[in-house]
């Protein structure tokens, strides 16, 4: 049985996860969703890194960490942390030594990375980023139905810039 440790990317929780685990957890594995703390200021990638250890406590080291999007930061930071069988970086942001997320986002010809049209991103008044519904819908969810989207929308959070610099 394997424990796959599922993190979600920028203005998400653990909720976004709700198809996925149940059909792992169908197959005999094991699953935790932690909600990240993308949303404090005060937080990066090693603090959601250490939300995913201790998610993890008392797991064996048969442990897979999927990273989504902005979670893909936390993910070697895991694996720095516990013994972890696989890395798996699901369009997600692959970290690069040295280089920070605002610097990879800044070079998408040779990332390959799907950036957010940050010009119609609100900020609240901690400076973080609100995804309007109408962004979301296109960035987000644009293979989605309109009732899984809608649903999406309305648990989306405000996504602090730490981690971006």
């Amino acid at each position: 049985m394997t424990t796959f440790a599922l993190l979600h990317g920028g203005s998400h929780g653990g909720w976004c996860w709700e198809r996925t685990a149940p059909r792992l957890e169908e197959r005999g594995h094991r699953t935790v969703t932690p909600d990240l703390p993308m949303h404090d200021p005060a937080t990066g990638a090693q603090e959601w890194a250490e939300v995913v250890v201790e998610a993890l406590r008392g797991e064996p080291d048969d442990v897979v960490v999927v990273g989504h999007s902005m979670g893909g930061l936390a993910v070697p930071v895991v694996a720095s942390l516990r013994p972890v069988r696989r890395m798996v970086f699901l369009g997600a942001m692959v970290p690069v030594p040295g280089t920070s997320y605002a610097e990879y986002l800044a070079t998408p010809e040779a990332t390959g990375a799907i950036t957010m049209p940050m010009h119609r991103v609100a900020r609240d008044d901690l400076g973080r980023s609100v995804v309007p519904p109408d962004v979301a819908r296109e960035i987000f969810f644009p293979d989605c139905a309109a009732e899984d989207s809608e649903r999406a929308i309305e648990r989306l959070t405000p996504n602090a810039a730490t981690a971006f610099t």
